[in-house]
């Protein structure tokens, strides 16, 4: 590890050159730093990158921002700049959490740790160009023996995530609802007659709703809205006694609520006459409070570098959320808006203050728990938040991170698959902590239109699956509309009996997720791994097939899973590649065992249906035995079939066995009498795992299933 500490000396050109107010917004500056690189070394990580894993050959902007809607997929992509605000479809680029660090295939890493603006220029196959809009550059380089050593050494700098995630948050379901106290609880009800799994009801429309031209929309004032949520303190006397937490919503904006709600506090108007808000540095408006404007909503921005404002919102978090609305946690949104022309209370401008803005908002949210726990006298976490933007070092003040806002469609720029990515990427950057949305976020109902996107029952179920095997938390969002024609898990029995079982594996994983967290804050390694942190020396992993579109499809929960979720629409069927030298692995549903050697084991055609995500786990794993285990006594795999010619030795000699008794049948040599015969045979003298054969399969079906095949 080295450290280094670049800077050219302006004192003289400023003095004569530039007036205060220039030199004050750095909008002239700009430092290059060049080093070599090589034609091989590819470059992964830079916090959240959602649309590509290596971005060799592209040049990287370091800037937080909304992520978008679309971010490349067309036409959503360029209607959203085009015609709702410039920005708003976002590019293939942006993102709410970069990170100006990365690690690459030859075992190296760096890390630039300034707080301006940053473009990593990777299009040049000899020099890596890194343009900064500073007149100083600091930093540290490191070399490793591997990326799993790389990850130790560059977290130790960003900070690591706090290992105090509460206990609770791991029993269940954390299940996103809206509407009102009447709604929900009806909702609730269902649910508990599946006997579903729940942890915790997250309700951010617990401030009530606000009717615009641009929908419905929450009142920015961080108050229980006791007309919108009536008879809320029996809703959590009910839901306490069931061992079920409720959770609320937060941002660092303040809208008037004067027009929409009768309220007991008027934090808009207590922070303006507190001076608690950023303001402007144009000339024009120097230093009068910066109204922004969200559509029909015009709000002021919290200045996070004034104590008073900083203790103002601290208080505001423990009296109204997690005293008057005994909120146990709740999501810590925005923090990527500060414009560049602003200035704080501590003179910073929005060139220098914008990107470290979700840092220093999360840190609230950090205290805020610290108080709480003060004032109570708790020695353990009960409350957590998750949090949406970043910076460099917001993993040391983030319990867990969550991935931002996808389309509710299936492809990689800004669907299901961009989820896996970003998961990926970010763990390369430190924020080894994360999940999703499960089911997506944006929705989009232009009929008759290639603006239309809706969450089908489909992509939410397949989102579940994913979400079990590698998300920190497993918490759902009604999404960006409460139309109907959503896909929610509440449905439909069937959609909430898919959900629960689901909510019930990410339970059973909760012992061996709880270690993976450990990990994360001791050595910094991610709950959601790409293989190449462990199996770096496999060549399979690094290939253009593997790679296919820059993107990847498989990876590695912890060391003791490897997981290959369905990504794709109306596909049943899943090929997942083994590493070298990796050990033995078993098949969750059907038990299969397979054994890699110096070569890995690429396995195809393995039926993956809704309900049976492609999963494998060390056959050492006691873990993955235990959820074996589990699943077959819950009933999980009463229907999953697998019958093919790729099985080690105990299950091939299984599957000639089966292909005898076949060819007895069709050749009409014997009856059922033999058939029946020879599986008793088979069973009581053969060493058969019977977990291969699920209990309630029968030999019949497994014939006709072959006859079908073959």
């Amino acid at each position: 590890k080295l450290y280094f500490n670049l800077s050219i000396d302006l004192t003289n050109y400023l003095t004569n050159n530039l007036s205060t107010y220039q030199s004050i917004n750095h909008t002239n500056y700009r430092l290059y730093f060049y080093y070599s690189t090589y034609p091989s070394e590819w470059f992964y990580g830079f916090g959240e990158s959602f649309s590509y894993f290596n971005l060799k050959g592209l040049r990287v902007p370091i800037v937080v921002s909304e992520q978008g809607v679309g971010r490349g997929v067309e036409p959503v992509t360029s209607y959203y700049n085009n015609n709702v605000s410039e920005g708003s479809g976002g590019y293939w680029f942006t993102t709410y959490a970069p990170k100006a660090c990365y690690i690459t295939n030859m075992n190296r890493s760096l890390f630039i740790d300034k707080n301006e603006v940053m473009f990593i220029n990777l299009t040049n196959d000899l020099i890596v160009e890194i343009e900064i809009w500073a007149v100083d550059i600091q930093g540290y380089i490191f070399y490793g023996e591997s990326w799993l050593t790389l990850l130790t050494s560059l977290t130790s700098i960003l900070g690591r995530q706090p290992s105090d995630l509460p206990i609770w948050t791991q029993e269940g379901a954390i299940v996103g609802l809206e509407g009102g106290t009447e709604n929900v609880t009806r909702i609730i009800d269902k649910l508990l007659d599946f006997q579903f799994p729940i942890a915790g009801i997250w309700l951010q429309d617990w401030v009530g709703l606000r009717h615009n031209y641009d929908g419905d929309r929450l009142i920015w004032n961080w108050e229980l809205n006791s007309n919108y949520y009536p008879h809320w303190y029996n809703l959590i006397s009910n839901l306490n006694d069931l061992n079920i937490k409720i959770l609320t919503y937060l941002s660092p904006f303040f809208s008037n609520p004067t027009n929409y709600s009768i309220t007991s506090h008027n934090f808009f108007i207590d922070g303006i006459n507190n001076n608690y808000f950023i303001k402007h540095n144009d000339p024009n408006n120097y230093l009068t409070n910066y109204l922004m404007h969200s559509l029909s909503i015009d709000f002021y921005m919290l200045d996070v570098t004034n104590p008073s404002a900083v203790d103002w919102m601290i208080d505001v978090i423990v009296n109204y959320t997690y005293i008057q609305a005994n909120s146990s946690g709740f999501m810590c949104d925005f923090g990527e808006y500060l414009p560049f022309d602003s200035i704080a209370y501590d003179q910073q401008t929005g060139f220098t203050l914008h990107n470290i803005y979700p840092y220093k908002w999360a840190e609230i949210a950090r205290k805020s728990i610290d108080r709480y726990n003060y004032l109570f006298n708790k020695s353990t976490n009960e409350i957590f938040y998750f949090v949406r933007s970043a910076w460099s070092r917001s993993p040391s003040v983030t319990p867990v991170f969550w991935l931002g806002d996808q389309l509710v469609s299936w492809d990689s720029s800004d669907g299901i698959k961009s989820v896996l990515t970003g998961a990926l990427s970010s763990g390369l950057s430190g924020q080894t902590i994360t999940h999703s949305d499960i089911g997506g976020y944006n929705s989009i109902f232009t009929l008759g239109s290639s603006l239309y996107y809706v969450r089908t029952p489909e992509l939410l179920k397949r989102w579940s699956e994913f979400a079990a095997f590698g998300s920190a938390i497993y918490r759902t969002h009604i999404g960006s509309s409460t139309n109907p024609i959503n896909a929610q898990v509440y449905d439909t029995n069937d959609s909430i009996l898919h959900f629960a079982e689901f909510a019930y594996i990410f339970k059973n994983l909760s012992t061996y997720r709880r270690t993976l967290i450990n990990e994360a804050c001791t050595y910094g390694y991610p709950l959601m791994r790409p293989l190449a942190l462990h199996y770096f020396y496999d060549q399979q992993i690094w290939s253009d097939d593997f790679n296919a579109n820059n993107i990847q499809l498989e990876y590695l929960f912890g060391e003791d899973f490897i997981v290959k979720p369905t990504l794709d629409k109306d596909s049943n069927f899943s090929t997942i590649y083994l590493p070298s030298y990796s050990g033995s692995w078993i098949h969750l549903w059907s038990g299969k065992l397979f054994t890699t050697t110096s070569q890995g084991v690429t396995i195809s055609d393995i039926p993956s249906s809704i309900g049976f995500p492609c999963v494998f786990y060390k056959q050492s794993s006691n873990y993955g035995i235990q959820l074996r285990a589990f699943v077959i006594e819950k009933g999980f795999t009463t229907n999953y079939q697998w019958i093919d010619s790729h099985e080690d030795s105990d299950t091939s000699s299984y599957n000639h066995q089966l292909a005898f008794i076949l060819f007895i049948i069709i050749s009409g040599v014997v009856g059922i009498s033999i058939v029946s015969f020879i599986l008793i045979y088979n069973r009581q003298t053969k060493r058969l795992t019977r977990e291969e054969i699920d209990k309630k399969t029968s030999i019949y079906s497994i014939l006709r299933n072959e006859e079908s095949s073959e």
